[in-house]
């Protein structure tokens, strides 16, 4: 059996969608930063972040990591200035756009994903905030695994896979334009 004639669909989306991610990326920032018109009582704002940090350890064999860099645009939205937005933890809901680099090019590769986020702020004092928040959507890893080419990432099934991603921190407003956050994340992928 010539393994290369096989046409399984992870190598189907390798072909075609790895020449693609860096024009979708580009395309999606410029979609988000040229769509994001107010309406009647919204706001909208761009928020982005950086994330260093390491991927758990979890499972035996786990190919050897040492820090894992994220990028992530967000488009957030808000209803401000409705009657009961402190009743409702002043709720910003949008788009996430993510980029990650996992440490181990050769067996793990990056990923760039897509999310519906949603996030929450509640008052601490005159200019900070405490906000917890979720995101959930998918991403494409460059690297998956393949019992032939790849058979030591256990941590990438597929090329396409879920990603969600908890958040909570603090907001401290510099100016009406400009804050800063500093915050704990958990990206998931199954």
């Amino acid at each position: 059996v010539n393994p290369k004639n096989k046409k399984e669909p992870f190598r189907l989306c390798d072909k075609y969608l790895k020449p693609l991610w860096k024009g979708l990326l580009f395309f999606c920032m410029g979609f988000l930063l040229s769509h994001s018109q107010a309406v009647y009582g919204q706001t909208d704002r761009l928020q982005v972040a950086a994330g260093v940090g390491h991927i758990l350890d979890i499972f035996p064999n786990f190919p050897e990591t040492h820090t894992s860099f994220t990028a992530q645009f967000d488009w957030l939205a808000s209803n401000r200035g409705i009657a009961d937005e402190g009743h409702y933890l002043k709720p910003e809901y949008g788009l996430s756009l993510n980029y990650g680099y996992l440490d181990n090019d050769e067996i793990l590769g990056r990923f760039v994903g897509l999310q519906g986020n949603f996030q929450t702020y509640h008052p601490l004092g005159k200019r900070s905030e405490w906000t917890i928040g979720f995101a959930f959507g998918g991403a494409y890893f460059t690297q998956s695994y393949d019992y032939l080419e790849n058979p030591e990432n256990i941590m990438t099934g597929s090329a396409l896979s879920f990603l969600a991603t908890g958040n909570m921190g603090i907001r401290h407003r510099l100016t009406d334009a400009l804050s800063a956050i500093a915050n704990v994340k958990y990206h998931h992928t199954s």
